[in-house]
């Protein structure tokens, strides 16, 4: 008569309970859990997977910064922004902002000239993450004018604003330095014929004046001051002047007549001179020509000739 082995049938009972309850462990109790832990797992990793996979994005507005050669100046107004498609890992990309980034474009081998430049991913250079690359650049062309850096040397002009008081009028101005050197592109420096001061306020003044240390004043942000940013200014201010023809009869060792002189001077220093006041002496000049040379009094030294006839 053939019986079971019983060990045999417990040791199977046995580990199919095992069997029974570890399933139970691992898929029945806290279910709601482990199923909440699993989805969370998932996502997570769909997540990562996802900011693992290569992507492409276009960044606006990104500076430009060409760079060419120290002799060199741009007289033109070039694109300043460009566009930017990169493609790398969509994690590194969303962390990229515009005010982060620069290009940096060489043309320091570019002579001056009137030039259109092909921008590309191989002649520009930008601080970008690992693993993230260029991919297409717009506008992908420049347009520029490069113009070889001078000097040269320009007076200054004193600059002035206001009126004198009544009855005065602005004389001279006087600067130290009367040049200055400058610095910048060709065309703009040749075509500069001075550099002015900032304006000197006479208003309301009368007699004589210095300013120290005022600015110079360029215009073009492309000049630059070499040799010096400002001046002593000195300003002088008198009488209004006038013009008065007098006749003056005159009388030499070798010659007499008349003399129809046109002054120009001070109102009240004209209207006080009479022509006792106004001597005509005969010299010899470096030829031995006789000539006859006016003389006015030390309080007329503001007093200008126009015009001299003689009549003898």
């Amino acid at each position: 008569m053939f019986t079971l082995p019983t060990s045999k049938i417990i040791e199977k009972e046995e580990r199919n309970k095992l069997f029974r309850y570890i399933f139970k462990r691992i898929f029945i109790d806290d279910w709601f859990m482990k199923l909440v832990a699993l989805v969370i797992t998932i996502t997570l990793w769909l997540g990562v997977t996802g900011l693992q996979t290569p992507a492409t994005t276009r960044i606006r507005g990104v500076s430009l910064n060409p760079l060419i050669a120290n002799d060199l100046e741009m007289t033109n107004a070039p694109v300043t922004e460009v566009d930017l498609v990169l493609r790398g890992a969509k994690q590194r990309l969303d962390q990229l902002l515009p005010r982060d980034l620069a290009v940096s474009l060489d043309l320091r081998d570019i002579g001056p000239g009137d030039r259109t430049v092909q921008i590309t991913p191989q002649n520009i250079s930008v601080d970008l993450p690992n693993g993230v690359e260029i991919v297409e650049i717009q506008p992908n062309k420049i347009a520029l004018k490069l113009e070889t850096v001078k000097e040269v040397v320009v007076p200054i002009r004193v600059e002035t604003q206001g009126a004198p008081a009544a009855g005065y009028e602005l004389y001279t101005t006087n600067v130290a330095p009367e040049t200055v050197r400058v610095r910048g592109p060709e065309s703009f420096v040749e075509a500069l014929t001075y550099v002015s001061t900032d304006p000197v306020e006479i208003a309301g003044a009368s007699g004589e004046f210095a300013v120290q240390q005022i600015p110079l004043n360029v215009v073009n942000p492309k000049v630059t001051l070499i040799s010096a940013a400002t001046a002593n200014v000195s300003v002088r201010i008198g009488r209004k002047r006038i013009e008065r023809l007098m006749v003056v009869p005159y009388e030499t060792q070798n010659r007499s007549g008349r003399a129809s002189l046109l002054f120009f001077g001070p109102s009240d220093v004209i209207e006080a001179l009479t022509p006792q006041d106004v001597i005509i002496v005969e010299e010899t000049d470096d030829q031995g020509r006789s000539v006859l040379r006016i003389v006015l009094p030390p309080e007329a030294e503001d007093v200008e000739i126009r015009d001299q006839k003689f009549r003898e």
